[in-house]
């Protein structure tokens, strides 16, 4: 709701995100949509990009945490050269995210790789 801080509507959405991805077809489609959602915030303003990268850099763990479900229970559509594919994804992911998250401390907009 309109009254929830931030933080809380972060959490919100994590956990949203976490329920949703028991299935493995949901997991799936979420996380492409992770994917894609996470790598377009460079092309959005400092405060739009800060406010995504703080939203989105929760959700790594969550997917990782489900992944590693999905190994032990023997998927068949995650085999294990998916999984270190996905895995070293949301590494990436992760740290890009973060870069967008101290970027803005420190008062850059502009960081080549």
């Amino acid at each position: 709701t309109g009254t929830k801080n931030p933080a809380d509507r972060r959490k919100e959405y994590r956990d949203h995100v976490e329920h949703a991805i028991e299935s493995e077809e949901v997991f799936l489609i979420k996380l492409a949509d992770f994917f894609d959602n996470a790598l377009k915030i460079n092309d959005k303003p400092q405060e739009v990009k800060k406010r995504l990268a703080k939203k989105y850099v929760l959700l790594p763990e969550v997917f990782l945490e489900r992944l590693k479900k999905l190994e032990t229970e023997g998927s068949t559509r995650v085999t294990p050269e998916i999984v270190t594919l996905i895995r070293s994804r949301i590494e990436e992911t992760l740290k890009q995210l973060e870069i967008a998250i101290r970027s803005d401390m420190f008062g850059i907009t502009n960081i080549e790789q």
